[in-house]
């Protein structure tokens, strides 16, 4: 009885462990090609943060695009907390600030940091059925994506901030959005 009893609960238990795996399955996306959405990285000299492994990925079963990076302290202090922004040719805009519960950890030179709230996805190829499916093909350039590092406050208090330029960014991409 205890046998049985025991092979009932791995039994249970793997089934659920089962279970969750196929419910935790990742999104897909593929890589838009740069001909469509073109992300760039603003040139903003003395920035201790540096955008890398930048692209703009199409998650397939949401229909819509998102902006992938990784950050990296390339300063020579510890770094507290930061915002990053992105602003579209389009006119629309998103920021990102370090979650609060890594603000207890100083990113250190070298290290990569983090703006929380990505999820993993799963990236496939972009192939022929994709592009047509999403009616990719023969389809001129959707916008343009400008990242930028908008503020870094360092472990001693002091300030990094391109506030005014990313300001001026969000009003000429808003401008531009209205004649579009």
């Amino acid at each position: 009885m205890r046998l049985f009893a025991l092979l009932f609960v791995i039994s249970f238990s793997c089934a659920v462990y089962g279970q969750d795996a196929l419910n935790s399955q990742k999104p897909q996306a593929f890589i838009m090609p740069s001909e469509l959405i073109l992300p760039v990285v603003a040139s903003q000299p003395g920035c201790p943060l540096r955008f890398e492994n930048v692209r703009s990925i199409f998650y397939i079963d949401r229909s819509g695009t998102a902006e992938t990076f990784n950050l990296r302290n390339i300063g020579n202090r510890p770094i507290r907390d930061f915002t990053v922004a992105a602003y579209t040719s389009y006119g629309g805009m998103w920021a990102k600030s370090r979650p609060k519960t890594e603000l207890q950890r100083l990113v250190l030179t070298g290290e990569a940091a983090s703006v929380g709230g990505e999820e993993e996805v799963e990236i496939i190829p972009l192939n022929d059925e994709l592009r047509t499916k999403f009616k990719l093909t023969h389809r001129p350039m959707g916008g343009v994506v400008v990242l930028m590092v908008v503020r870094v406050e360092f472990a001693d208090g002091s300030v990094f901030s391109d506030e005014k330029a990313s300001k001026a960014l969000e009003g000429y991409f808003k401008k531009l959005g209205e004649y579009q």
